[in-house]
């Protein structure tokens, strides 16, 4: 892949690549500092323009989003978990499929599904009480609980799945994915190495559990039901007024498995960590919830007047995006910031550092839920903070998301104390922004007194 011309470099192939395995984080932060907020990552094979600003973010996924698209990783490596999924298909495929699956979202469903929603997190407070004094890996916790919500959301309360199986099928074939994506040398020699044996096997369990629910539920019919099972298995193509075939209902399914539980468990880790430090804030979002649910059962429509709660996570994920960076490829030419950018060439947005952009964010490594207060956010970018990026290819669960974390969150600290053993715990920039290792907190039943 070639430089465009004048465009300042990152420096040395061999020199970035141990800056970049050193601290990647850090690195992207000193090329921005030390090149502006367009410059070529040289890494080889691999090499990237990266984009750090708002404006520049805006052309790729909005103003000129017809000349990219998604990036390798999404349609060469990721179609082995996700098939024709709409997170990895493109152009007409993808408009079709979104079209299809888009109504899952709307706020007409989400009401449908908050119940099962609010007992599955109730549920796992109630055991999670029983481990109250302890040390637990909240790592773990908040993958478990939104993999459960993602699944009760997906295929109804009467399915019982062995989700922590399905989550080590998943992370294992990701890990293999990223791999292939990332490393030419693994991608030479896994035919020998027996890791695509594993990964094959493991698709083979998740693609069984997946049509044996299908078929189950083809069999038994979907009266009363409200997930998004029911809503693939009734929905036709506008094109041709065909249903989905049960391979693309998998490839759906799979693909919100995949998508709908890590963006929000990993913004639940790393809110603890940060409001360990801020215990002024954590009474704050106690106070609202006393306020405004106490101790009746919440719905949707009060979880959703927790406006405070919902500034709180989205300050942590402006400071830890679990989508920390959004790849594209150029098409056709483009030309970004007066530098010409030639097809073929790969372009990635690093969220993280335009989330930290001094010049569209007062203070920005402080944390300050108030500056998304209804007052101080009309004034921010539209695309300074872009959590579920932006676009027409913006995440579609985005709203599911946010019901799902603001009663995570505003239920827990309504019921328990926490402590967390490291609050500067590491972080690893994957594809997706994720705790290294156990995140080790203490829980333990609230002492305050509510309202």
């Amino acid at each position: 892949m070639k430089k465009p011309n004048g465009m300042p470099s990152s420096g040395h192939s061999l020199k970035t690549i141990r800056q970049l395995s050193k601290d990647t984080l850090g690195a992207f932060g000193q090329y921005q500092e030390e090149h502006g907020d367009l410059y070529w990552l040289n890494v080889g094979s691999m090499s990237s323009v990266v984009v750090a600003n708002p404006n520049l973010a805006k052309t790729i996924l909005q103003t000129e989003q017809r000349k990219f698209h998604k990036g390798e990783i999404y349609h060469k490596f990721l179609p082995l978990l996700t098939g024709n999924g709409i997170i990895s298909s493109e152009e007409a495929e993808w408009k079709r499929n979104r079209k299809v699956v888009q109504p899952a979202f709307h706020k007409t469903y989400l009401d449908n599904i908050f119940t099962s929603i609010f007992t599955e997190i109730e549920q796992h407070f109630d055991q999670l009480e029983r481990h109250s004094g302890e040390w637990v890996d909240w790592n773990k916790e908040m993958m478990n609980l939104t993999l459960s919500v993602v699944a009760q959301s997906i295929m109804g309360v009467e399915v019982k799945l062995d989700l922590n199986q399905m989550y080590h099928a998943m992370e294992r074939v990701l890990h293999h994915i990223i791999l292939q994506w990332r490393n030419p040398f693994y991608r030479m020699s896994q035919g020998v190495s027996g890791a695509k044996k594993r990964v094959l096997k493991d698709i083979q369990f998740m693609d069984q559990m997946v049509y044996d629910i299908i078929r189950q539920r083809k069999a038994t019919g979907n009266e009363g039901k409200h997930d998004l099972l029911a809503m693939l298995l009734e929905s036709t193509y506008e094109d041709n007024g065909e249903k989905l075939e049960e391979s693309q209902v998998r490839d759906e399914t799979i693909t919100v498995f995949l998508a709908g539980h890590e963006t929000s468990a990993n913004a639940m880790v790393w809110a603890l960590t940060i409001l360990e430090e801020h215990p002024e804030v954590v009474e704050k979002i106690r106070y609202e919830y006393d306020l405004m649910i106490g101790s009746s059962q919440p719905t949707m429509e009060k979880i959703m007047r927790l406006r405070y709660t919902r500034q709180v996570i989205d300050e942590c994920m402006r400071l830890k995006p679990s989508l920390w960076s959004i790849g594209r490829n150029a098409k056709e030419p483009v030309n970004l910031g007066g530098y010409d950018i030639a097809p073929g060439t790969d372009v990635s947005i690093d969220i993280y550092h335009i989330h930290r952009h001094p010049q569209f964010w007062e203070n920005p490594e402080r944390f300050d839920p108030d500056r998304f207060s209804p007052e101080r956010s009309k004034d921010l970018h539209r695309h300074a903070f872009l959590p579920f990026g932006a676009g027409p290819r913006m995440c579609i669960g985005n709203h599911f998301a946010y019901v799902e974390m603001i009663a995570i969150l505003g239920m827990f600290l309504s019921r328990f104390d926490f402590q967390v053993e490291n609050p500067n715990h590491p972080a690893e920039p994957s594809v997706t922004l994720r705790p290294v290792g156990e995140v080790r907190v203490k829980v333990g039943l609230r002492k305050g007194e509510a309202i």
